[in-house]
């Protein structure tokens, strides 16, 4: 088999592709073209003008057809599931002998791996129950173009996945890869267009040749220390890729780990070397934002509270939640992209200073994203209590009472509890979120206009007292339009709004 996946490399060398992803009128996948060469089992004939449409699967090969008849211990319709539900018990079978129609399975006790291709073009397959199973290892090509294929969960005892495992499992969103994983094979998470969040093995060594490649959701991946080397392509094609570090432990990279990583590119150029070495000390002298970012794949990180005392006990790094990395990104930003962004984590950092909560609603980074919009994208139990801990505090702060501009306020609060609800569809809680932003941002503007109106009257008053005027102080204020032209609010305000802004 090592000697037929060397001949990725010739084909791979010789195809061009677009960069974002694989366009209906382009030649065909690059997996598609050279797994006729890795292919180590006899395989149908692979039409090489096949093309991808994004609204509908691929045809399926003619795979060997099971009769329920045949293997009535294999195959088991029950009344918890629809109709046209097939649950198949799995015990270690070679390929052809799974039913292409197959929607559930269940690995027999006792079964330790899982055959190559076996479960290959199963596109209706939804769940496979992997938690409980003991498996030790998963094969070439296992589950590719399983296009239905949820989360799923690896067991623990999993010491080995094969190339392209998962390629082209289109409705993956989760991953959690087992503590005792050493290495990622080439092409195994390849055009997994869902996948969001990916959990990596605390004792990750390598991550093989377009591990992660087009998979074009992916915002955040966290790398732990131990990372020795990270192969070519890796991560090309990961067009929404924001949140990427790379360890101290890296002694290996290969070529265009990045390539069409369109959000890097633009930020960090084109070349390999640039971006591997802006990434390497991404986090330099940043240490809430190292923190965040370790928090969810190395064990021996600190704890936030030592991190926080060690950061306290210096004056010069006092307000270091201000501080942004090479990207805008504060802290809360990269907590929010991180695994496990929980409300408690938000709150040690908050409780410092509440000028810091506001910062969550208004700041964006280069990306032009703030740390709750990443939050409301995130799949995850954690997400939906820490943008409720989140608003509640802000909403609740002094100084959206301060100026008495009570209908802001309770606009404010309304939007904010319609975010906080579970249940709700992470789309709809970003616009919600959104519109809280928008109304947040009016608030403050107003507060500020207010603020600063009153201290010119303020200057305008000592300025009539100075000069001994006898008049009537109160008479000349007739209504808030005069006070603003009196005192020069209606020249000063626009100007200064428009500095702020960064408006000519």
């Amino acid at each position: 088999m090592a000697d037929a996946e060397d001949g990725l490399d010739s084909i791979l060398s010789e195809v061009e592709l677009d960069a974002d992803y694989f366009p209906a009128d382009s030649v065909q996948s690059y997996f598609e073209m050279a797994e006729a060469v890795v292919a180590p089992l006899p395989l149908e004939s692979i039409d090489v003008n096949r093309h991808r449409e994004e609204s509908a699967p691929p045809q399926r090969q003619n795979r060997h057809q099971l009769d329920v008849s045949e293997a009535t211990d294999h195959i088991i319709t029950t009344s918890s599931l629809s109709d046209d539900h097939i649950l198949f018990i799995y015990r270690g079978e070679e390929d052809g002998s799974v039913p292409e129609d197959v929607t559930h399975v269940q690995i027999e006790e006792g079964t330790r791996q899982i055959a190559e291709q076996v479960f290959r073009d199963c596109n209706d397959l939804m769940s496979i129950d992997l938690e409980r199973s003991g498996i030790e290892s998963i094969g070439y090509m296992s589950f590719g173009s399983c296009w239905l294929l949820g989360n799923i969960t690896l067991p623990q005892t999993l010491s080995n996945i094969g190339p392209a495992a998962f390629f082209d499992c289109h409705t993956l969103t989760d991953i959690s890869l087992p503590f005792g994983l050493r290495t990622i094979s080439r092409y195994t998470f390849v055009d997994c267009s869902s996948l969001r969040n990916v959990k990596l093995s605390p004792a990750l060594n390598v991550i093989g040749e377009n591990a992660f490649a087009h998979c074009i959701q992916l915002q955040s991946i966290e790398l732990p220390e131990g990372v020795q080397e990270i192969q070519s392509e890796s991560f090309r094609g990961c067009k929404s890729l924001v949140l990427i570090a790379l360890p101290s432990t890296l002694e290996r990279t290969g070529e265009n780990i990045f390539r069409g990583a369109k959000l890097l590119q633009e930020k960090l150029g084109e070349s390999n070397d640039d971006i591997i070495r802006a990434l390497t000390c991404r986090f330099s002298k940043l240490p809430l934002q190292q923190w965040s970012y370790s928090q969810g794949v190395d064990p021996t990180v600190s704890s936030l509270q030592s991190v926080l005392n060690a950061m306290y006990s210096d004056v010069a790094v006092l307000d270091d939640c201000k501080h942004v990395d090479i990207f805008g990104m504060s802290p809360f930003h990269v907590l929010a992209l991180a695994l496990s962004p929980k409300a408690a984590l938000f709150q040690a950092m908050m409780e410092h200073s509440d000028a810091h909560s506001s910062r969550l609603l208004v700041e964006r980074d280069d990306f032009g994203k703030t740390a709750l919009e990443y939050l409301c994208l995130k799949n995850t139990m954690e997400a939906p209590e820490a943008i409720r801990y989140i608003l509640q505090r802000i909403t609740s702060t002094k100084t959206t009472t301060c100026l008495g501009l009570a209908q802001w306020r309770q606009k404010i609060c309304h939007l904010a509890s319609l975010c906080s609800a579970e249940d709700m569809d992470r789309v709809v809680r970003l616009e919600n979120i959104q519109m809280v932003q928008e109304s947040w941002r009016l608030y403050t503007t107003m507060e500020k206009i207010s603020i600063l109106e009153q201290a010119l009257w303020k200057v305008k008053m000592a300025i009539l007292q100075c000069n001994g005027d006898d008049m009537d102080l109160n008479a000349i204020v007739l209504n808030r339009e005069a006070s603003r032209i009196q005192c020069g609010a209606d020249i000063v305000i626009p100007n200064v709004l428009s500095y702020c802004s960064g408006e000519e």
